[in-house]
């Protein structure tokens, strides 16, 4: 546990004489000692949080950030768990606590508003941090705000890996041709009055206008769904999902269900 301010510190700052009560609170979580490591380590998901608490404004005064603060943790946690009020000290020294942490991940920088009133304002709506690695392996590391030949680097890194996964991605849709093909079929074959669910459309696996439609009139559409949405593949794992759930809902009242050949089986066992 640091025992003091880091580079990122505040400064020495003399409070007002007239502050209020609650402010102080503020500024007492504002200069709060702090975990770098934890902090560090969870820069992504700190990153993530004030990007959706300044929800697209660029600066915001005390009031406003603890309001909204209070807000987050309060629809965080179970009921009951966080019951304090903005009329409380509790939440004026937790925000103070937060915007501590932004600053010290150099996330916001504080600046009068318009009014001279004291505020944060946010330096990117874009994500700053990111998660690299699985398990033991996994680290949070700064992919935006670096040195211009860093980032520069890590720009091109991006692109080679996201042609990396588009290429994987375009493999993968064509290997489930087959396997979709087969959902469609099977799904006739069990119901030929079968009809396309809202809910392939609100999971993004098919158009809107295509809901209560009949599979049998849009069969080509369905089974060329992957292509012409650039399904990736985590989301054609979904897709396949979601067709295996039709084909239950198509069988679920037949008196009998007919196995299918074994290469159709294989075939779905690839999608799923």
């Amino acid at each position: 546990m640091s025992s003091g301010l880091d580079m990122f510190s505040l400064g020495t700052v003399k409070l007002p004489e007239k502050t209020r009560h609650y402010d102080t609170h503020f500024e007492v979580g504002l200069r709060a000692p702090i975990d770098h490591r934890d902090i560090n380590n969870a820069a992504e998901s700190i990153n993530l949080s004030v990007i959706a608490l300044y929800a697209g404004d660029h600066w915001l005064n005390m009031q406003s950030i603890v309001k909204r603060d209070l807000a987050a943790r309060t629809e965080r946690y179970k009921p009951g768990v966080y019951r304090y009020t903005i009329s409380h000290a509790t939440p004026w020294l937790d925000a103070g606590r937060v915007v501590r942490t932004w600053l010290h991940l150099r996330l916001v920088v504080e600046e009068p508003g318009p009014a001279g009133h004291r505020g944060w304002r946010l330096l990117s709506h874009e994500q700053m941090f990111a998660g690299e690695g699985k398990g033991r392996n996994r680290r949070v590391i700064r992919i935006r705000g670096l040195p211009p030949e860093e980032q520069a680097a890590r720009y091109a890194l991006e692109a080679r890996r996201a042609k990396c996964a588009a290429t994987a991605d375009r493999k993968a849709r064509e290997a489930a041709d087959k396997a979709i093909a087969v959902y469609v079929r099977s799904i006739l074959d069990a119901d030929p009055d079968f009809l396309i669910p809202a809910s392939w459309a609100a999971s993004g696996h098919i158009e809107d206008g295509y809901v209560g439609k009949r599979l049998d009139a849009a069969a080509d559409v369905v089974r060329d769904a992957h292509h012409r949405l650039q399904l990736t593949r985590e989301r054609l794992t979904i897709w396949g999902h979601a067709l295996n759930c039709g084909l239950h809902d198509a069988t679920v009242n037949r008196p009998a269900i007919i196995p299918l050949p074994g290469d159709d089986a294989d075939a779905l066992g690839t999608l799923i």
